[in-house]
């Protein structure tokens, strides 16, 4: 048997292989626990906005088929990984979150061996299971998010560069890059890390400036093999030239804006729904520039508008990104069409027994600062702040926050080791400072933000709209009361509720939450149209074409207000009024289904087919057509109709043949095929 300090080292080795294994399976475990139980939830199987956004382009990519014209709005990867998942696997929702609990366990291998490099064994063991069992980090692991994928990728972007830095060669470098380049394409903002990094790099290496230069060519052209394809597909097939994306404008306009609250996800003046609006926000900026814009010029209009707030209200800009960095910092999972806390205590009781309070780890993590002094700990640090300073300068929520949390972790279990051993040391005046910046982070993350009274509103607002979504109407309805007992100011909550009362029948419960809404709100353009809608099924013409004046007074690019005026036109039979109203509609937004099909009604009862079937057509081209299957269907036999009166059989067989892929059971089509032989 050997002996000696070779067979020591050896063993010392597998104990720590089985340590890392030990965490890696912890997490993994936990995580297969917590998606298993999370099917309870009503938004497993019916994801909402944004996560909804990346399975309808998954699945468009499982299919073959483009997903969004132009150039890509937002970073792709994650989408095709979930596109390959259904691909491989079918349309399952759980076999991706399954999937993506190994990405947990990828977070904690990282977490180790950034923990390890950086810090020693001890650190990087405490940090491994802190990863592990950490809440937050469970959440998003199971949600069809980026983050999933973000934060793994982030973490080895920086483990590549602390070994590449540590070993000198190209290769490693190279792999530095592609690892960055990669959480790149799943979300661009780590490229403002890489940037700070290698300044810092080049700053404190100064007097080796050369092999340090040649190090960042080398990671740059790593970084270039998964971003360049993207930057070609935007230029060559999106036509506009785009590095990765063209979201990040909007985004910024999100957080900069007069009326920010720094939480807030919508564009103001904008539809909540996802679609509506992305749409609404284009329409907006080519409003204001009076022309039709290219993605990389709206975003370019909306970095000029957020510019323009910090330089014509540089008081209310500093406030604003002052209260965004306590919300950062602040003991508070903020959601973003997503409520963590809620949605985990509800459906998942293993997330019950395991540690959540940021307010902790973020204490824990100002008394690592103390223990992380030298160059070692640098890229850390410079990650750390950087990154946070990005998510401020946007807009605040939990799953922005959530790459973060890995790197606090470190820093909080170099915490606790320097902690035990200053004050072994009896070192009180090392201490003190530490023990005084980690109290007062304490205290900032605990106190409340103003204007968040409770996450459980939030939560009740997000379930009642799966359930409504879901037709639980009743369901709903008990969420949405149960939002605005807790919360009486939210104000989507109310809108949702009135919507759910309608569904339901309830026209005059209805009626009266959406004036609550226009009273706290009168510029909501999603309350205006709904209680439009509602005032036209009500025989309310009157009160339908003024609230649409009152939209369009808001939002002039929106075409929901000219559609609704050309509703209520038609209800008042002023069919050349209505006519000029539905065009107006379709030239601000030409896919819009039911003013091309409103307008192709119209124009039949004013004595022209021609134009009828012309605005028919422009209908059924739209692809929201199948949001309005029985109108679309009318739509289809009317087109079919008119080319077989005209004896035109080869273009009437036509649409009748596209019409029977849509509706290959209908009747009616069956008798416009048997009289078309």
């Amino acid at each position: 048997m050997s002996s000696g300090p070779f067979a020591t080292a050896e063993v010392a080795r597998r104990r720590e292989f089985a340590c890392l294994a030990a965490l890696v399976l912890l997490a993994i475990a936990v995580r297969v626990v917590y998606v298993l139980e999370m099917r309870a939830s009503p938004l497993f199987d019916a994801p909402q906005m944004d996560a909804k956004y990346h399975v309808d382009w998954a699945n468009a990519f499982a299919r073959g088929e483009d997903f969004q014209p132009g150039p890509f709005f937002r970073a792709p990867l994650y989408q095709w990984f979930l596109g390959v998942c259904f691909r491989l696997f079918g349309p399952s929702l759980l076999v991706p979150r399954l999937l993506q609990t190994l990405f947990g366990g990828a977070t904690v291998l990282l977490v180790y061996l950034i923990g390890a490099r950086t810090f020693g064994a001890r650190v990087a063991k405490l940090a491994g299971f802190f990863t592990a069992v950490s809440w937050v980090l469970v959440f998003y692991d199971g949600e069809l998010l980026l983050e999933s994928l973000t934060t793994p990728l982030n973490l080895l972007a920086l483990w590549c560069f602390l070994r590449a830095r540590a070993g000198g060669r190209p290769r490693d470098f190279v792999a530095c890059g592609l690892a960055l380049g990669l959480a790149a394409i799943t979300r661009p903002n780590i490229l403002l890390v890489g940037v700070a990094i290698a300044l810092v790099e080049l700053a404190v290496e100064h007097d080796a400036w050369r092999p340090r230069v040649r190090a960042l060519a080398w990671t740059l052209l790593g970084a270039a093999a998964p971003i360049l394809p993207l930057t070609f597909y935007n230029g060559l097939v999106g036509k506009d030239w785009v590095l990765i994306s063209s979201q990040a404008g909007v985004n910024l306009w999100i957080g900069n804006n007069p009326r920010s609250d720094g939480t807030s996800a919508i564009v103001p003046g904008t539809r909540a729904d996802w679609w509506g609006g992305y749409h609404d926000a284009i329409a907006a900026a080519e409003h204001a520039e009076g022309r039709e814009l290219l993605p990389s010029e709206v975003s370019a209009h909306y970095t000029g508008r957020a510019l323009a707030f910090w330089r014509d209200e540089p008081v209310a800009a500093l406030k604003l990104s002052l209260h965004k960095l306590r919300l950062f910092w602040a003991d508070w999972e903020i959601g973003n069409n997503e409520e963590p806390r809620f949605l985990a205590r509800t459906y998942a009781s293993i997330t019950r027994v395991l540690p959540y309070s940021f307010a902790i780890v973020g204490a824990l993590a100002c008394l690592g600062l103390f223990g992380s002094r030298g160059k070692r700990a640098w890229p850390i640090l410079v990650f750390a702040g950087v990154y946070a300073l990005g998510v401020v300068a946007f807009f605040v929520c939990s799953r922005y926050r959530a790459p973060l949390v890995p790197i606090f972790l470190i820093l909080a279990a170099r915490g606790l080791e320097w902690s035990f051993e200053t004050l072994r040391a009896r070192r009180w005046l090392a201490f003190a400072p530490a023990a005084a910046l980690a109290a007062g982070s304490l205290a900032v993350s605990l106190l409340p933000p103003a204007g968040l009274a409770t996450d459980d509103a939030n939560g009740h607002l997000v379930v009642g709209g799966a359930d409504l979504a879901a037709g639980r109407r009743e369901r709903a309805i008990e969420h949405f009361r149960a939002a605005l007992s807790l919360q009486p100011t939210n104000w989507i909550a109310r809108r949702q509720l009135a919507l759910a009362l309608r569904t339901g029948g309830d026209l005059d419960g209805a009626e009266r939450e959406y004036l609550a809404v226009l009273g706290a709100h009168p510029d909501d353009t999603t309350a205006l149209d709904e209680l439009a809608d509602l005032a036209l099924a009500r025989n309310r013409p009157e009160l339908a074409a003024d609230l649409a004046r009152r939209l369009l007074a808001v939002a002039p690019y929106d075409a929901r207000g000219d559609y609704t005026l050309g509703r209520a036109s038609y209800a008042e039979r002023d069919l050349a009024a209505a006519r000029q109203a539905f065009q107006e509609a379709l030239g601000k937004d030409p896919l819009a289904f039911g003013a091309a099909y409103a307008l192709g009604l119209v124009e039949l009862e004013l004595g022209d087919p021609a134009a009828s079937t012309r605005a028919l057509e422009q209908a059924l081209a739209s692809p929201r057509a199948g949001d309005a299957p029985s109108f679309e269907l009318d739509a289809w036999k009317r087109v079919i109709t008119f080319y077989g009166e005209r004896g035109d059989v080869e273009n009437a067989r036509t649409r009748l043949a596209s019409a029977l892929r849509r509706f290959p059971e209908a009747p009616e089509l069956a008798t416009l095929a048997a009289a078309l032989r």
